[in-house]
């Protein structure tokens, strides 16, 4: 086998054979990658979606177009020909150097340990403060679980989880494999709400009703949406969501809440509350129907502003984060925050306008 190949041939939609630093293999395809080569995103046979890091150990066993031949790869240490790889019958096969992307699958698993390690891009006399927040990550193992639905529209629930302590996202939706998710992790400790749309709060009453002592947290300026279908949005998609569960307003600041320390910033644009959640020790960042990884949500509902949103963009622009911290929006590709300021056209048409 040869262990030095150069991977840059690597393409996403290829079939893969996976080995973890235990030794254990595993079938994938490719999803998408980092162009540095640290990252990979791989989508398994149960549509579960992972992050690889090459620091965390994994080998890049065998890749081919053909589905048919990749569980007869599982067994074999050796590489075997590809015929059908574009007509040159190479069979590629590396230690596993990867790369970071998209997400439009069902669930997402995703340890930071070695991702935590990856360089750096911004300048020297930032180091110290990007190498203490490395250190922090390093601490624990945090998992972030994404589930999508099954009901026709697109945004997504975490679950965040670190040893016993659980923290839901955005349940826009509460089914069997989200109930079921919860009750493997402990259940749910608290509920985090990036603002008051019904794509993201309709499953919090059902998800109470299992987790009655779970507390609920939703930006201050959105706290009449939960109640109001006009100001959630649920009218305009042709039902009434009146939300029973008791939520907590929450303000801009830096807040301990299910064992977490997570900054809120508000960032009013899409709707008057929409926030940023940002858990320091873990290098994570969910960022709502604000930022998105090519765009930014749309202004044009109840107490949205396109000022606004020009405003909270400038001030994302000026935050200050570590270049490999992972981003979780609301609605389509997960991503990294060098990712985003590189590819994300509404970002970068804004930082020209201001510069």
């Amino acid at each position: 086998m040869n262990t030095q190949y150069d991977w840059d041939g690597i393409q996403r939609g290829q079939h893969i054979v996976l080995e973890d630093p235990r030794g254990n293999r595993q079938t994938a395809v490719i999803d998408d990658y980092t162009e540095d080569g640290e990252i990979l995103w791989v989508r398994g046979t149960q549509n579960d979606r992972r992050l690889l890091c090459r620091e965390d150990g994994y080998k890049l066993i065998a890749a081919t177009w053909d589905e048919q031949s990749i569980e007869k790869l599982m067994q074999t240490r050796d590489c075997t020909n590809d015929t059908n790889n574009g007509g040159t019958g190479e069979m590629r096969c590396a230690p596993f150097a990867s790369r970071v992307g998209a997400v439009l699958v069902v669930a997402l698993l995703i340890v930071l340990s070695g991702c935590s390690q990856l360089p750096d891009t911004r300048p020297s006399a930032q180091t110290d403060a990007v190498e203490r927040g490395r250190d922090r990550t390093a601490r624990g193992q945090i998992q972030i679980q994404q589930f999508t639905n099954s009901e026709g529209f697109s945004s997504w629930l975490y679950v965040v989880s670190v040893e016993d302590k659980t923290i839901v996202i955005d349940p826009g939706f509460y089914s069997d494999a989200v109930s079921e998710y919860l009750e493997r992790v402990g259940g749910a400790d608290a509920v985090l709400l990036t603002h008051g749309h019904w794509d993201h709060l309709a499953g919090l009453d059902a998800l109470k009703a299992e987790y009655p002592d779970a507390q609920v947290f939703l930006p201050a300026p959105d706290a009449e949406f939960p109640t109001n279908p006009d100001l959630n949005q649920s009218k305009t998609a042709g039902f009434e969501l009146n939300i029973q569960s008791p939520i907590i307003p929450l303000d801009e600041g830096t807040h301990e809440i299910a064992g977490y320390s997570i900054v809120v910033t508000h960032t009013p644009g899409h709707t008057v509350g929409s926030s940023l959640y940002y858990f320091t020790d873990y290098n994570a960042l969910f960022t709502g129907d604000t930022i998105l990884a090519d765009s930014v949500g749309p202004t044009f509902r109840p107490t949205g502003s396109e000022k606004d949103m020009q405003s909270s963009i400038d001030m994302f622009l000026a935050m200050s984060f570590d270049a490999d911290l992972l981003v979780f929006p609301g609605h389509g590709q997960t991503t990294t925050y060098r990712r985003l300021i590189e590819t994300n056209q509404e970002l970068q048409a804004r930082s020209r306008a201001v510069d």
